[in-house]
């Protein structure tokens, strides 16, 4: 069925670093220029892969690697229907991540929806453009989502999220910024930008992807945080690390974020990764700082019976993934969880 595309992404994978959208920074007299950016919708895969690279398959002709492929198509079949039926959205998601990230940097984004021929490339058709104003337009095309392998030397499956993007000024489409972006998997033929997957979500054998739903939409919400903070940064002109602690929170037990290693990038920009650990949830920060959805806490709590409270203050750095609390009386402690814009209760 889906065979082919998944033969494909592995050929695109092996090709020279040529094939894919080099690095360009965004340049000082641009930042100024550009205050609204058009976010062009982002495309989902049309499958959520498992890859097999590490098979013994592969040592073995065209009969093994079949026998490998077909191992990976099962498993890729089965983790896009564990994703699908649990209601994930790449699309949607990164949408949603690039949005606040590029909000908390400055910009004014408008989402727009442009036709594209395909996933794995940059829309090329801008004729719905007359009904918008902005100052740029942002484009993100698709390699790969899903958790990958990287050879006979290191099976583990990581959670992967793998794109190109680019910047274009509007209407010159003049382009501003553009960068191959790797979290996760990483080919080392590919002249790339890569955020290494954190150990913790990382798993030895694809049923540790398949039997942990939630760890495994876990992982790939932190590729998708981690690429959305990445790219705010760039177009932010910051040389600083990506703050990845209002994710890392979702870590499974033991992993507090600790064991995330420094971003190893090929471009020259400096000290975008670090190694995080995490707030906890339920501590109060010494100056309490409220949020963009503190306001929606507040009015969730008033009606669940919280009363007297002082405000809805984040218990986590800011971001598309945030926690807050409040404090009401007799010593009630209200809590909740704002994810992408949707707040539920904590209890």
């Amino acid at each position: 069925m889906r065979t082919t595309a998944m033969l494909v992404w592995v050929a695109v994978l092996l090709l020279s670093g040529c094939a894919f959208t080099p690095y360009q920074a965004m340049d000082a007299a641009s930042r100024q220029k550009v205050r609204t950016i058009g976010l062009v919708s982002v495309p989902n895969p049309p499958q959520y892969q498992v890859s097999n690279f590490s098979s013994p398959g592969l040592l073995f002709g065209a009969l093994g690697g079949a026998v490998a492929g077909a191992a990976a198509e099962s498993r890729s079949e089965s983790l896009d229907r564990i994703l699908r039926s649990a209601g994930f959205d790449y699309g949607k998601r990164m949408e949603q991540a690039l949005t606040s990230e590029l909000e908390r940097a400055g910009y004014k984004v408008v989402l727009i929806a442009l036709p594209r021929s395909s996933e794995r490339k940059f829309v090329e058709d801008f004729s719905p453009m007359s009904a918008y104003q902005v100052d740029a337009l942002l484009d993100t095309s698709l390699l790969g989502v899903g958790y990958f392998d990287v050879n006979f030397t290191d099976s583990a499956l990581r959670p992967t999220v793998n794109i190109q993007t680019q910047l274009i000024s509007w209407p010159g489409r003049q382009t501003l910024f553009s960068e191959t972006i790797l979290f996760g998997y990483r080919n080392p033929l590919i002249s790339d930008t890569h955020i290494p997957a954190p150990s913790s979500y990382m798993s030895s054998d694809a049923e540790g992807v398949l039997n942990n739903r939630d760890r495994s939409i876990q992982g790939l919400d932190y590729g998708i945080a981690s690429v959305a903070s990445h790219i705010a940064q760039r177009l932010g002109g910051a040389h600083r690390a990506v703050d990845t602690s209002a994710y890392a929170q979702r870590s499974p037990a033991g992993g507090d974020g600790a064991g995330i290693n420094p971003v190893r990038e090929s471009t020259p920009m400096a000290n975008v990764g670090t190694n995080t650990r995490v707030q906890p949830l339920q501590a109060k920060a010494a100056q309490p700082k409220f949020g963009k959805y503190s306001y929606v806490v507040e009015k969730m709590a008033k009606a669940n019976g919280c009363q007297g409270g002082t405000g809805a203050y984040l218990t986590t750095d800011a971001g598309p993934i945030e926690g807050y609390q409040i404090e009401c009386d007799a010593g009630v402690v209200y809590a909740a969880r704002c994810e992408y814009g949707v707040c539920n209760q904590q209890k």
